[in-house]
């Protein structure tokens, strides 16, 4: 292939020239583009560019929302800087004063005789949508539809959820008996204002109950994952040490554990994890370029598994597993290890401090999120967002009219479920998906029955070609268990077989590199000794 030469600034700022929008300049000049941001030339040779909608600041949105009377017009004439807008979560504070005009014009008695044929709110709601958006502009829906039933806090002011909350003193007696109250506390940000004088589960619980609950689990992890709120409360107290100081801990990143594997060949294997167990797995199953699992492949021989040592310090670990590497040569083993003792992996080490000096950063929990996908993992994963990212601002849960903004400009439900995934739950909850998503009818899908199935199955030569011409039909054999019928593309050879093809080798290892499948299946059914005795 030819090297590309290297291209100059003066030939850069020629080609950039020729373009006014940056969009189709970085579309259709990739390289010279990512030349001209390498060398800090950006503003430089693009300044003179338009920017698309992500570039904009918030007064060029004020303007344009300026120009328009009602959303309607808004979303219609400037789909891009409303999806900009909606995406920077800039709909409520600047298009607070657009109207949500509702096409037909209603009178009163109209939408009361309309209104006055449903006895159930949710059923008027999805099916007489625009009588029912009437009705809420006009702020008659207590007037005009006080008389069907709802869902239960469906659309429960604050003050009857304020009302129902101060007949409980305890949070888990109150979830239990009103859950849809409390989710729609919990969904409005109210539950400090109105579950603050509930007593928590284990909050105020005497030490001695913690100690009792941490006596009957023997590892941390497990207690942290069934007992959470228990695990918290402990830690909060600063009593982990003396509680859970019986429970054994899977490792650190500052601590490691030793271990060996011994094989019946007279080879051994010493490696140091952080979860020894499961890094014996991984040797054995996963891990294709282990020299454990290798060697395994190649002699057939069986190994025994062994822990060393206890947990040891990170600083410590590698010079004792060098040591031990050195035992082992000692005592007459002959070593897998390829690489020097005492690497610890490139793992990412979390202290507390630097959680505190990384989190410091942020003020915006989404942008922490986005930029911290692996620290904001790792505090998910041990209970520790909320002691961390306490002073960071949380998104506002959006309201239904927000994501019916969203749908108007969306096409697709799936884009909108994958995309906009808020929009897409809030209008799931208000029953307004197949508003703005209608389903389509359902298609004549041909049903592929086994009688069918093998009729197709008689065209093909084998299952492979089954499989891709027909893989309706393919699926129906295999979920009958009828698809031994078909042969494959295959020819199976007898166990006598391999064992002739065996005999024409002198070693295992000239059989592993001329008959692989062979040595495979004698491996399996533990015919490698018989036919080559160590």
């Amino acid at each position: 292939m030819k090297q590309r030469t290297k291209i100059t600034d003066e030939e850069l700022a020629e080609i950039a020239s020729g373009y006014t929008v940056l969009k189709d300049f970085y579309k259709e000049q990739g390289y010279a583009y990512r030349e001209i941001r390498k060398r800090g030339l950006k503003e430089e040779l693009c300044g003179h560019m338009k920017r698309g909608d992500n570039y904009r600041t918030e007064s060029d949105y004020a303007e344009i929302v300026a120009k328009y009377e009602t959303m309607r017009e808004l979303r219609e004439k400037e789909p891009q800087a409303y999806a900009a807008m909606q995406q920077r979560g800039l709909i409520k504070k600047l298009c607070g004063k657009l109207k949500y005009e509702v096409k037909p014009s209603y009178s009163d008695d109209e939408l009361r005789e309309v209104s006055s044929r449903y006895t159930d709110y949710s059923e008027f709601f999805r099916k007489e949508h625009g009588i029912w958006q009437a009705i809420h502009n006009r702020g008659l829906t207590d007037e005009l539809c006080g008389h069907m039933y709802r869902k239960k806090s469906a659309d429960i002011s604050e003050k009857e959820l304020a009302a129902i909350a101060s007949g409980y003193n305890d949070l888990e007696q109150f979830m239990k008996d009103q859950p849809h109250a409390y989710e729609r506390i919990r969904k409005r940000g109210l539950k400090n204002r109105l579950c603050g004088h509930m007593k928590r589960k284990w909050c105020e619980r005497p030490d001695s109950e913690l100690a009792e609950v941490a006596s009957s689990y023997y590892e941390l992890k497990e207690f942290r994952e069934k007992e959470p709120e228990v695990y918290r409360v402990i830690y909060r107290r600063g009593l982990l040490d003396e509680l859970c100081s019986h429970m054994e801990r899977r490792g650190k990143w500052s601590k490691r554990k030793i271990y060996a594997f011994t094989f019946s060949d007279g080879y051994a294997y010493i490696g140091l994890s952080l979860q020894p167990e499961y890094r014996m797995k991984q040797h054995i199953k996963e891990d294709e370029d282990s020299p454990v699992f290798l060697h395994i492949q190649k002699s057939g021989a069986s190994y025994e598994f062994n822990i060393l040592t206890d947990w040891l310090d990170a600083a410590v670990a590698g010079a004792v597993e060098e040591d031990f590497i050195s035992k082992y040569k000692a005592d007459g083993w002959k070593m897998l290890n390829k690489a020097k003792g005492g690497a610890l992996g490139g793992a990412h080490i979390y202290t507390r401090h630097r959680i505190q000096s990384m989190v410091s950063m942020y003020d915006s929990f989404e942008v922490f999120r986005k930029e911290q996908p692996r620290l904001y993992r790792y505090l998910r994963k041990n209970h520790l967002v909320d002691e961390y990212c306490s002073h960071m601002e949380r998104p506002q849960i959006e309201d239904v009219e927000w994501a019916k903004g969203v749908a108007a400009v969306v096409k697709k439900r799936v884009e909108l479920m994958r995309k906009h995934n808020k929009a897409y739950r809030r209008l799931k909850e208000a029953n307004l998906l197949d508003v703005y998503y209608p389903n389509r009818a359902p298609s004549n899908k041909k049903i592929w029955t086994i009688e069918n199935s093998l009729n197709k199955a008689k065209k093909c030569k084998t299952r492979t070609q089954l499989a891709r011409t027909y893989p309706m039909a393919y699926r129906t054999l295999m979920e009958a268990g009828m698809i031994d019928l078909i042969p494959t593309n295959q020819i199976r050879k007898s166990e006598e077989e391999h064992i002739k093809i065996a005999k024409q080798c002198k070693s295992r290892g000239e059989l592993l590199k001329r008959f692989p499948s062979t040595h495979r299946l004698l491996l399996r059914h533990n015919l490698l000794d018989k036919l080559f005795p160590k």
